[in-house]
């Protein structure tokens, strides 16, 4: 591999960029993505960092393919070409003949099987994404390319789930075992490991025996790691990577002004939330009024926040759902602006001279919009305490679950590609449920009872009463739906699936 960089923007980049492989020009071969953070192993279902699922995209392929556009499943870019339902708690799969590992294996139920009970159930791997297929009871193998999923009760989103999972080379690991994988990982996508550098970058290079023929686009896709964004845009604009992921709202003119490059762009499902501790489980404080939270709601101009500071890199929706998934409700009403009705609520609720309140959050976006918020909020008399755990989510999560976030917390939720309320709603107000700061009795039953049903005209009634419900009781306040954007040269085709990341092995250089 050639590690001679041809464009660098000075000396003060020359040291990190000589660490990574040679940059491209259009037309070329090679793609560099420059990313914000490292890992430690790329290996899907152990490590939870998004940059582990984008990577495993490009190694594992698609087991059920999203088309971008209709949010549909695609059978014809699909692993599995087929499937069905038996009963309420068995699928059966078909898989499409003549899937190939990176090792030569050919892809079988066995795999599936393999991957399932033994890569992510088995206790003893510790697998972090572990709770989310334990609803899978069985994986039973019927045949070559054929296999049965046998849950333990009624799962509706068994089809979303699988669209986001990757199947390992049961072979391959058998023979080498788990550690040697966590090293070097194979899939059966369009991309095969190259050179991992950890830490500095990782390449891959096209699989020859990748079943849609034509694809990859591009030969060989290089990941560079990259911590700060200044040097992210730097280089980008010398050239010495071709794609930057992750710029903020308030980052935008540094690449939309430059005419060789271009900003790729839109709503993703993930939502950016308020949360009132409406129970008083962290703290009593004046927030276990209605009134109070309905003042809070009243006293900001989302419209306006997201307009002028988020640089409408936002969409505001009244509801806690969001237009991609299934279940959501674009007739459900919020509450207008209106300083005026929420200075009246607090004088109504005792509150005339206003109080103190935290508000909690660990994302960019999530301060953007709390900057604006505090000076809407003192007009009305409210002062606000940022706790700020930008960069130290997993301290905030761990006080979220244990009940020690006290007043609001601003939350950031993403559905992970699932295109249903159930990784909303489920995921946070269901009974027991460790984010939740309002228990209801109420919402936790209708939640259930769409849980263990197949019937969608069933689960959507249910989610519908949810959703009224979290908006009449104001236990909640929806702020906007994110929007992911990426830098780019504009030598680069480049368009966004649906949940905000590109399919690299269909980009293209123009």
């Amino acid at each position: 591999m050639n590690l001679k960089l041809t464009r660098m923007l000075g000396l003060g980049l020359l040291m990190v960029a000589l660490m990574a492989p040679n940059a491209t020009m259009a037309g070329q071969d090679t793609l560099t993505v420059a990313l914000d953070s490292k890992f430690a192993a790329v290996e899907k279902y152990i490590i939870t960092h998004q940059q582990i699922v984008r990577l495993w995209s490009c190694l594992g392929g698609n087991v059920l393919y999203r088309d971008a556009e209709t949010k549909k499943l695609d059978p014809e870019r699909s692993q599995l070409t087929s499937w069905k339902n038996l009963n309420e708690t068995t699928w059966e799969f078909t898989i499409r003949k003549g899937l190939k590992f990176h090792t030569g294996n050919p892809m079988s139920a066995a795999d599936f099987k393999f991957t399932i009970e033994e890569g992510i159930l088995n206790p003893e791997r510790k697998a972090k994404h572990r709770t989310r297929y334990k609803w899978i009871k069985e994986v039973k193998v019927i045949d070559d390319l054929t296999f049965q999923i046998i849950t333990h009760k009624p799962f509706p989103i068994t089809l979303d789930r699988l669209a986001a999972f990757s199947v390992y080379d049961a072979k391959y690991i058998k023979e080498k075992g788990w550690d040697h994988f966590m090293e070097h990982p194979v899939g059966a996508g369009p991309y095969m490991m190259d050179t991992w550098k950890k830490g500095q970058y990782l390449s891959l290079k096209a699989f020859p025996d990748y079943w849609r023929r034509g694809y990859p686009k591009i030969e060989k896709l290089v990941f560079r790691i990259i911590p700060e964004f200044a040097t992210r845009v730097a280089e980008l604009r010398a050239g010495s990577v071709d794609v930057i992921y992750n710029v903020d709202p308030d980052k935008l003119d540094q690449i939309s002004s430059d005419n060789k490059l271009k900003v790729v762009g839109g709503p993703i499902p993930r939502l950016i939330f308020y949360q009132f501790d409406g129970s008083g489980r962290a703290s009593e404080t004046p927030l276990m009024d209605k009134r109070v939270r309905l003042a809070i709601w009243q006293a900001l101009d989302r419209e306006k926040i997201v307009k002028r500071l988020l640089r409408g890199q936002g969409q505001v929706v009244d509801t806690l759902s969001m237009p991609f998934l299934f279940g959501y409700n674009p007739d459900q009403k919020g509450y207008p602006y209106s300083p005026q009705e929420a200075k009246a609520l607090l004088k109504e609720a005792g509150y005339e001279k206003g109080f103190e309140i935290d508000i909690w959050q660990y994302y960019g976006e999530q301060n953007l919009f709390n900057t604006a918020a505090i000076g809407q909020l003192g007009k009305i008399g409210i002062k606000v305490n940022i706790k700020d755990f930008r960069g130290n989510i997993g301290q905030l999560v761990k006080k979220r679950n244990s009940g020690q976030v006290t007043g609001i917390g601003n939350y950031s939720w993403g559905t992970g590609g699932i295109f249903d309320n159930a990784q909303l709603l489920n995921l946070w107000f269901s009974k027991g449920n460790k984010k939740n700061y309002n228990p209801d009795p109420e919402i936790e039953n209708w939640l259930a009872e769409a849980d263990a049903t197949l019937d969608n005209q069933v689960r959507e009634e249910l989610f519908f009463k949810v959703q009224k419900k979290l908006i009449d009781e104001v236990y909640v306040m929806p702020l906007f739906v994110k929007y992911e954007n990426w830098g780019a040269r504009k030598d680069v085709n480049m368009n966004l699936t649906a949940w905000g990341f590109p399919r690299y092995y269909e980009m293209t250089w123009k």
